[in-house]
């Protein structure tokens, strides 16, 4: 079987601004991305929604992994934390609105976001999306959106039979080598 091959997953994100009597006003998050392996310097343009994988392919630094064993090529991937950004603006007449939400409809399993330096998630479930009240950290002008994908089977491993909902029945957070299938297209 092959490992997982989806890592650092960002979907459909998207800032909304209401009011009481509700005009929503939404802003998708989805262009001017990049992304970067972590302690390096070299960032890189990237797709939003996508994945880290698809990322380096598009820019020549993977192999097509449904190529002969190229598999066993980029399973260092995910053996590294990834990081991805982007910049938004946020005018004064958004500002004024009563409320201010940042949606994510998928972020792969463990993930911190920061906005403008404040950390507003730390994500631990690559299947629910996330809605967050951002409106006490966004700023007239421009405002920075960071995310941080830790390696997840890492934590996964630490995690391991470490949360105990009762009556014999263990959540346990593991990675294996043949625990994950890819289909192809």
């Amino acid at each position: 079987m092959m490992r997982k091959l989806l890592y650092g997953l960002v979907c459909c994100c998207s800032l909304a601004y209401g009011q009481n009597q509700d005009t929503s006003d939404v802003l998708m998050l989805n262009d001017d991305w990049s992304f970067s392996q972590v302690g390096t310097e070299k960032w890189l343009p990237a797709t939003v929604p996508g994945t880290v994988h698809q990322d380096l392919i598009h820019h020549k630094l993977l192999p097509d992994p449904f190529y002969g064993t190229n598999e066993k090529k980029i399973q260092w991937v995910e053996d590294e934390d990834w990081e991805y950004k982007t910049c938004f603006i946020v005018t004064e007449e958004q500002l004024k609105r009563d409320a201010a939400q940042l949606f994510f409809e998928g972020l792969d399993t463990y993930a911190d976001v920061y906005l403008n330096g404040s950390l507003v998630l730390k994500s631990d479930n690559m299947f629910v999306g996330y809605t967050l009240p951002v409106k006490s950290v966004l700023r007239k002008g421009e405002n920075h959106l960071y995310i941080y994908f830790h390696i997840s089977c890492v934590i996964g491993f630490n995690l391991s039979g470490s949360v105990d909902l009762g009556g014999n029945h263990l959540i346990e957070g593991r990675c294996g080598v043949d625990d994950f299938s890819v289909g192809t297209a």
